[in-house]
């Protein structure tokens, strides 16, 4: 409902450094975890094979994701949202380098668009957990006046829509004079 508002972090020992490695992503993933009714999910140990971890309201299972094991980024979110029969249904996952455990790679979330990065991919890997997703109709039941939540957030929109217009015609009339 805010701009920036729907961040995730991620947070692991950091196979390259060993380390703590901390990533964050943004998207529509954190806020749809919230919607499930989640504030902050724990992965401990490793699955005894592929897994596919799932949160709706209130409610984790770990599925079997050996079918998408090998698969690439888009193919997955889109096995996942046809296996759920569920476009709306948020998707972070791993591709191919987190299944090799590339001390590099990515998890991410709207297919290639919103990367958790420093080696999440890889630690996600590690564990044996292809994607993860998550739907929730909750919404966010802890704001105490909505409405004026939302005044002031279209408010703020605007006022920033109306700074990168007054920034571009500053970077505009400076490129003339160069």
């Amino acid at each position: 409902m805010a701009s920036t508002g729907g961040r995730y972090s991620v947070v692991t020992k950091g196979p390259l450094t060993g380390a703590i490695a901390c990533s964050n992503s943004g998207g529509y993933f954190g806020a749809e975890l919230r919607y499930a009714g989640w504030d902050m999910i724990i992965f401990e140990g490793k699955s005894p094979k592929a897994g596919v971890p799932v949160r709706r309201e209130r409610r984790a299972e770990l599925c079997d994701a050996s079918g998408l094991w090998g698969k690439k980024l888009l193919e997955t979110e889109e096995k996942i949202k046809s296996m759920h029969q569920d476009p709306q249904i948020r998707v972070s996952s791993i591709g191919l380098a987190g299944e090799n455990q590339v001390m590099y790679a990515a998890s991410s979330t709207t297919c290639t668009e919103r990367p958790a990065a420093r080696a999440v991919g890889a630690v996600m890997g590690s564990k044996n957990l292809k994607p993860w997703h998550c739907a929730g109709t909750k919404g966010m039941s802890n704001i105490a006046k909505p409405d004026e939540f939302m005044k002031v957030t279209a408010e703020k929109e605007e006022d920033s829509r109306g700074q990168r217009r007054s920034r571009a015609r500053v970077c505009r009339s400076s490129a003339r004079r160069c």
